[in-house]
C-alpha cells in the first residue's frame, strides 16, 4: 500500500508539472530561434542571466527563491542559471518527485515575472559518469518538453551526443550546447563576438553588453555589475 501511495504521490507531481508548467505551444509561444536570433513570444530575447545554482535543489525555500527572481529583475535581469542535481534524473520516468515538485514552484515563479530559466544539466561538478548524464539529460527533455520559458544548457564532455538525443524527445526549447545546440556557450570574452547566438558564460561582454547573451557566475557582486551594465555602465566581470 504505501509503494502504491508513493507511486501515485509521483505520477500526480508529473502531471501536475505537465499540467501548470507545460502550456500547448504555438509557433509563435515561448522561446525559440529564427531569422537568427532568440526570440520568446515571437519578439527578440537576450539572455541576461546570473547563476544561481542550488536554486532546482529540492527542498529550497520557497520565499528565497522568490526574493532571488525579484533581485535579478531588479538589477535588469531576465534569467536564471540553475544546475539540476546529477542523480536526480531517470531517463524512463523523469525527474524524481521531490526534484519535479521544485521545478513546477520555480516554473510558475519565473512565467510571472518574465524570466527565463537555464537549466545546466551536468556542469563541471559533476560525477564522470556518461550513463548518469544521458539519464539525467533524458529526464529534463521528458520533463521540460513543453516548458515555454526554459533553456536547457547541455555542458558535458560528450555535448553532442547528449543534445541530439534531447532534441529528439523536446524538439522544441532551445538547447545552449557547445555541439549541436541553437546557442553556443562561449567561455573566452576575446572570442565572443555580441549580436549572435553566441552566450558569453562567466563574464559581461566588454562591448555591447546590452545587445548581448550573457550569464555571469554566482557571486554577490554580479548584482551590481549587471545593474551598472543595464544602466549603461558596463564593466568586465574578472
Amino acid at each position: 500500500m504505501r509503494h502504491s501511495v508513493h507511486t501515485t504521490l509521483y505520477l500526480a507531481i508529473l502531471g501536475l508539472l505537465a499540467a501548470g508548467c507545460a502550456p500547448e505551444r504555438g509557433e509563435s509561444s515561448g522561446l525559440g530561434v529564427s531569422d537568427g536570433a532568440l526570440r520568446w513570444n515571437g519578439e527578440a530575447f537576450l539572455i541576461r542571466a546570473i547563476e544561481t545554482p542550488n536554486l532546482a535543489t529540492a527542498g529550497f525555500d520557497p520565499e528565497e527563491m522568490e526574493a532571488i527572481l525579484d533581485r535579478v529583475a531588479a538589477a535588469g535581469g531576465n534569467a536564471v542559471a540553475l544546475t539540476l542535481p546529477p542523480g536526480a534524473g531517470d531517463g524512463a520516468r523523469g525527474l524524481d518527485a521531490a526534484t519535479a515538485e521544485a521545478q513546477e514552484a520555480i516554473l510558475a515563479a519565473t512565467r510571472e515575472r518574465d524570466i527565463a530559466v537555464v537549466y545546466r544539466l551536468v556542469g563541471p561538478d559533476a560525477p564522470d559518469n556518461p550513463e548518469r548524464h544521458m539519464d539525467l539529460t533524458l529526464a529534463a527533455a521528458r520533463t521540460f518538453r513543453d516548458a515555454p520559458n526554459v533553456i536547457c544548457w547541455i555542458d558535458a564532455p560528450n555535448a553532442g551526443a547528449l543534445t541530439e538525443a534531447f532534441l529528439r524527445r523536446a524538439p522544441n526549447v532551445v538547447t545552449l550546447s557547445s555541439s549541436g545546440g541553437a546557442l553556443t556557450p562561449v567561455h573566452d570574452p576575446d572570442a565572443f563576438e555580441p549580436g549572435g547566438l553566441d552566450v558569453l558564460i562567466g563574464n559581461l561582454p566588454e562591448q555591447d553588453p546590452q545587445a548581448s547573451h550573457f550569464i555571469l557566475p554566482p557571486y554577490d557582486e554580479m548584482y551590481d555589475v549587471l545593474e551598472a551594465a543595464m544602466a549603461g555602465g558596463a564593466a568586465a566581470a574578472d
